[in-house]
């Protein structure tokens, strides 16, 4: 939802499926996963980040949108709005999986200046990413 209000909500991601029947609006986005219901407040972020390729989910079609996000998911979205640039830089994190989904996303967060460790050596991936961490990494990311 952040970063559908970042974008500024852009371009049309509700079909004539998402409207309901009556005249009371949308009740009924269609979403890829199962336990994303489209009456919820923010059904319609979710469409566009999925649409857009910002998120995929957690896994087997689902969105688990009661979790709290993770430092690493939260730069990984960043960088995927960005296009996935590759950055042939190393970083000074010992925390980071080589083979992970996020290492390219963060690996283009340190060197965009975007993301900084918990410590100079450890990025803690797979923490929550506080509201805090979360308004720091896109002022970051806007201000680059």
């Amino acid at each position: 939802s952040v970063l559908f209000r970042y974008a500024k909500r852009p371009g049309e991601v509700l079909t004539k499926e998402d409207l309901s029947p009556s005249s009371s609006g949308i009740t009924n986005i269609k979403t890829i996963f199962s336990d994303l219901y489209g009456y919820e407040w923010y059904a319609s972020a979710v469409k566009w980040a999925s649409e857009v390729g910002i998120t995929n989910g957690t896994a087997n079609s689902m969105f688990n949108p009661n979790l709290n996000i993770r430092r690493a998911d939260f730069i990984t979205m960043l960088w995927r709005m960005e296009g996935g640039p590759k950055i042939d830089r190393d970083v000074p994190f010992i925390d980071l999986d080589e083979n992970a989904y996020y290492y390219d996303a963060i690996k283009w967060g340190y060197d965009n200046d975007i993301v900084k460790g918990i410590s100079e050596i450890e990025f803690k991936p797979l923490e929550d990413c506080t509201r805090e961490q979360l308004i720091t990494f896109l002022y970051r990311y806007h201000n680059r």
